[in-house]
């Protein structure tokens, strides 16, 4: 975006840092357009060069002549095949073509750049949204590309134009909730592989996926509990506490394989990885905190389990940007590291409940178990849903929370039951 991009680091294995710092050229011109960062570099001993990117390199060309030398060079050989003919150069760079046309002979040759869109947009009825040439169309575009501040338009756009960040990676997720209506889905054709980016397709899949779970749930959970003869008294608190370790659980599984993709560079390293810290270490946590010895010492730690998500939540993202260009062999075990003090605590509360609450009535297990597998299911969803409507993040957040609440029902229903 012109004047409003940062000066950006270049790294050293960009040509630019090479023909600046090691051949000596020096850059004549700086500057954005909408879509990257041009710099024009000049040297002594070599033509002025373009440099789109820092990268992309085109050279800037002087008259040329009919040589071996330029007859040799294959992108000559069109205007050699046609000798005396019309040449239109799209995207002519810095003129090798222009050049190179004219010194073998072309009759005419015409560079098109924003005046060839020009006329194909005329020519078919079509709007130009933005002309860098000439930002007077007053379009969308041109009011977003001009405005102080471009978050103050993003809210006006019909789809989402806000960036795009590692905590919400949501790249084709454009549409808007306040698009979706019963019209646009039954024109829905779903033949072009555009069209899903008018409309919330992911969240109408995840939505139509949370209420098949929250209905089976109802269905083989609910129905068949209002059947049986459970004491009333513990029902209800032990059915919400077993499902609020369901979905925390999950939910901290789902967003940490996604949030170690970056660091360890791959998802199925995240996803390995992460399967393998949290149901070794939590599988740890469970045996060892079962036992009756384990359970009394092991309640005053699982208070630092919300913390320590937390911690994991906002703590660890810098560290791990900072690490992430150590060799995988390293950041493997890192990566473990920091999942297996969480994924121990995570291992705790339930064994803990599942010995509380039989020690009120052994009735209360089957069922501990059935609500724990159901909300593992809407949980993995949630997971997701939450992290496209708002982040990852948050959704680490809302697992501490829960896990929170949980906790404090556990230590009132020990309180009572022993």
């Amino acid at each position: 975006m012109p004047g409003r991009l940062p000066d950006v680091r270049v790294d050293s294995s960009k040509p630019l840092i090479e023909k600046v710092d090691q051949l000596g050229g020096k850059v004549a011109f700086r500057a954005w357009n909408a879509l990257s960062r041009i710099d024009v570099v000049e040297h002594p001993e070599m033509p002025p060069m373009i440099l789109i990117d820092a990268a992309a390199q085109t050279d800037i060309w002087p008259p040329r002549e009919d040589t071996p030398g330029l007859r040799s060079d294959i992108s000559t050989l069109p205007y050699q095949m046609r000798s005396g003919a019309s040449v239109i150069i799209i995207g002519s760079g810095g003129g090798k073509d222009v050049q190179g046309a004219l010194a073998l002979g072309a009759r005419a040759v015409t560079a098109d750049e924003m005046q060839f869109v020009r006329a194909y947009a005329k020519r078919f009825d079509m709007q130009v949204h933005h002309d860098p040439v000439s930002p007077e169309g007053g379009t969308f575009y041109d009011v977003f590309l001009a405005a102080p501040d471009p978050r103050q338009v993003e809210g006006r756009s019909p789809v989402a134009i806000h960036p795009v960040s590692d905590d919400s990676p949501f790249f084709f997720q454009m549409s808007r909730w306040r698009n979706l209506s019963l019209k646009s889905l039954q024109t829905f054709t779903g033949r072009s592989f555009l069209e899903p980016l008018a409309l919330p397709v992911g969240q109408i899949a995840l939505l139509t996926a949370l209420g098949l779970g929250i209905l089976l749930s109802i269905v083989l959970l609910a129905i068949p509990l209002a059947a049986r003869s459970l004491p009333r008294a513990g029902r209800y608190r032990w059915l919400g506490y077993f499902f609020g370790l369901g979905l925390a659980y999950i939910i901290v599984e789902v967003v940490l394989m996604q949030r170690f993709t970056l660091f360890l560079g791959h998802p199925t390293y995240s996803v390995t990885t992460v399967l393998f810290a949290i149901l070794l270490f939590s599988g740890l946590g469970s045996a060892w905190s079962g036992t009756r010895r384990g359970t009394a010492a092991a309640m005053p730690l699982l208070f630092a389990l919300p913390a320590a998500l937390l911690v994991l939540t906002f703590a660890v993202p810098p560290i791990t940007r900072e690490l992430i260009g150590l060799p995988l062999s390293a950041r493997l075990p890192l990566a473990i590291g920091f999942i297996a003090p969480i994924a121990f605590l995570m291992g705790m509360p339930f064994p803990i409940g599942i010995r509380t609450a039989s020690a009120e009535s052994a009735a209360h297990i089957p069922w501990a178990w059935a609500a724990n597998g159901c909300a593992s299911v809407i949980g993995s969803v949630c997971a997701v849903l939450g992290a496209m409507v708002w982040s990852f993040s948050a959704m680490l957040v809302a697992a501490s929370t829960i896990y929170a609440l949980v906790l404090l029902g556990l230590a009132r229903m020990r309180a009572e039951v022993l």
